[in-house]
């Protein structure tokens, strides 16, 4: 979507446009009278994402499933106080830098995602909830595995970095219509750092979010599987290998 001003062209946004629209993009093109316009813009938009919330079946004005995973996260981080560490639950099983929990009854990794893979909904879409470090190179990682999936199965795909996206879509995943499957990924932090005034480090905090997230979408009964990187670029050189394989 592009906003512009009747009157004031403006060559380097029409060129972007001009580009997407020739790589099959759709574009929307909104004209404004001047810049005062931008008010009635915010208050359309905002009635837009109320409405779209509606049809989506989750509260617009409200964010209950965001607290809930907030409740998850605190429980966490009582234990952490308590014993001094994350509490994991046990590692299923492996395959090279790929670690795998609760990987529901499977014999390996490749057969854990193979199931994933065929309970997803032809109307559903596959949330990457990725803990991961935001470089370049693990942005490139997760875009070829979200485009995999999304040519070979033609269904919907989204790929969000964690804590982040708890703030945003995180709703619509516990809260909205039960449609998404989620992969989750997680890994070790290289540089950690301590928190003032807590026994605990960000680290320790991302992980307890990450977990604290988990519980939230298996108590409403979403389709989530959770892998750990021991490392971050060659776990998901792994990922999109199994995942090739898989689907």
């Amino acid at each position: 979507m592009e906003f512009r001003i009747t009157n004031e062209p403006d060559e380097a946004l029409e060129a972007t446009a001009h580009s997407l629209r020739k790589a099959a993009h759709p574009v929307i093109t909104v004209y404004m009278r001047d810049r005062l316009d931008l008010g009635e813009q915010f208050f359309l938009w905002e009635v837009a994402t109320a409405t779209a919330g509606a049809l989506l079946r989750i509260n617009p004005f409200d964010q209950p499933n965001v607290q809930e995973a907030k409740e998850f996260t605190a429980k966490i981080l009582d234990e952490v106080n308590e014993e001094g560490r994350v509490p994991e639950a046990g590692m299923e099983m492996s395959y090279g830098p790929l670690r795998l929990y609760l990987g529901g009854g499977a014999s390996s990794v490749q057969q854990a995602l193979a199931l994933f893979f065929e309970g997803a909904a032809r109307d559903g879409y596959l949330g990457i909830l990725a803990y991961l470090t935001e470089n370049e190179t693990n942005e490139r990682g997760l875009r070829r595995i979200r485009m995999l999936v999304m040519d070979s199965m033609r269904i919907a795909t989204t790929v969000n970095y964690g804590p982040r996206y708890l703030h945003s879509i995180g709703q619509l995943h516990k809260g909205g219509t039960n449609k998404g499957f989620f992969l989750m990924l997680t890994t070790d932090v290289a540089e950690d750092t301590g928190i003032p005034g807590q026994p605990y480090t960000f680290g320790m905090l991302m992980r307890a979010q990450a977990l604290g997230d988990f519980e939230a979408l298996r108590k409403h009964r979403r389709r989530v599987l959770r892998v750990h990187l021991s490392d971050e670029a060659m776990g998901l050189a792994a990922l999109e290998e199994v995942v090739r394989a898989v689907i």
